[in-house]
């Protein structure tokens, strides 16, 4: 560290600091060995271990809320995404290359005022019978 030219501190921060940015290296110990009952899984199996009694895993993990209702205005019969009318089919397009040509679809303008449109389905819910599967090896 320079002051008006004068070199007033100087060091390594790899050597100097404390504590050291480069931790001491570690030595190897030649006796230290596993002991011989070691067991390398990763997870083992619980021999005592039993599903309770009411747990029930065909249970799915959502299911419909029963309580939903259909908002008021609701527009079954349109669809959210419908042909846009303007497009026009591009003059170089090749029914044989590139397929049966399709309008892009937009979205349906009547749908933008409505709280919905198309099959009205109930939102799905976490299920509170579902628990999970419990798997014992």
């Amino acid at each position: 560290m320079f002051i008006d030219l004068n070199e007033v501190n100087s060091g390594s921060l790899l050597k100097d600091l404390t504590p050291s940015i480069v931790p001491p290296k570690e030595i190897v110990d030649p006796n230290d060995h596993k002991p011989e009952s070691w067991d390398e899984r990763e997870k083992i199996p619980d021999p005592d271990a039993v599903k309770p009694e009411d747990w029930d895993e065909n249970e799915p993990k959502q299911v419909s809320d029963a309580s939903a209702v259909k908002p008021d205005g609701w527009l079954d019969d349109e669809l959210e995404m419908m042909p846009d009318t303007e497009a026009v089919k591009p003059e170089d397009w090749d029914t044989e290359t590139d397929g049966e040509w399709e309008a892009p679809k937009v979205e349906n303008p009547k749908c933008k005022e409505a709280p919905g449109c198309g099959k009205w389905e109930p939102p799905m819910i976490d299920n509170p019978k579902f628990k999970g599967i419990l798997k014992f090896n």
